[in-house]
This record gives C-alpha cells, structure tokens and sequence, in this order.
C-alpha cells in the first residue's frame, strides 16, 4: 500500500529520521558515561542541541516564515499562524539513565490547527505519523501480544 504525504509531513519525516540518527549514536554512548550524572546531563544537553539545530535546519529550508516553537520556549507570542513545535528529545531522564523509551517529537500547526505530527523513537527503532485527512501509520513496530 503507498501513501501519498503532503510536503509537509515528508520534509518533517526527513528532519526527524536526520536528527535521530545522531541521537541512535549519542544514546549508545551515554551508556559508558553512567558513571556520573554530570557527565552523562552534559552529554545529553548537547545531543538535544544537536537535535534542535539538525531539525530547525531541516524545517527552515522548507519554510523559513513558519514559527517555531520549542518545548523549552517561554514566549510563545510571535510564532504566526502556521508553527513547527518540536521536542528534539522527549524524556531526557530516561536518555540520561540508559533506557531506550524517549522520542522526537515534531508537529505542525495551521492557524493553531494541528495538521500533522511525527513521533519517532531511535532507540527502539520506532516511527508514528499522522496527518490530517490522510491517516495514523506507524514504521519498523513489532507486534505485541498482552
């Protein structure tokens, strides 16, 4: 079955898919840095930066009149009608501590509407997107039986 995706949520697709790449590597390597819960917070600020900077990279090169908002932001004001908000590592405990359940999260706003949105999970290899009038999907999910 082929789905057919607006430009929007394939360029978010590929903004998100870039940014974890990084942070598949960055999170394998947190792990020699348990030791210490400095080093590892140190490390993991940077891998969010990292993350932050590969994203707004991707999505200003789409659309650089789109706002942007980010989980940490505090003035919300300014950001227009049509809006990115983005989480580069959502659950930054569980980043820190070695365990592979956080995610990126991206979606997209028109005229504070939400259009479409990518959750993606590097560690456990996992992607969900969902756009307005097209449908939910999910990548790379194995089944689970309860």
């Amino acid at each position: 079955m082929s789905v057919i995706f607006s430009s929007t949520t394939n360029i978010m697709l590929k903004s998100v898919r870039q940014s974890s790449r990084a942070l598949a590597r960055d999170f394998s390597e947190i792990r020699y840095m348990q030791s210490s819960y400095m080093t590892a917070s140190n490390f993991m600020r940077s891998a969010y930066l990292r993350s932050k900077k590969v994203i707004t990279e991707g999505l200003h090169n789409y659309r650089r009149d789109y706002g942007m908002i980010f989980d940490d932001s505090r003035d919300i004001s300014d950001v227009g009608e049509n809006f990115w908000f983005v989480n580069p590592i959502d659950s930054r405990t569980n980043f820190i501590n070695y365990l592979p359940y956080f995610a990126t999260l991206i979606a997209f706003f028109r005229h504070g509407e939400p259009i479409a949105a990518i959750i993606d999970a590097p560690a456990l290899k996992e992607t969900f997107y969902v756009e307005k009038g097209v449908g939910a999907f999910s990548e790379n999910v194995q089944s689970r039986y309860i």
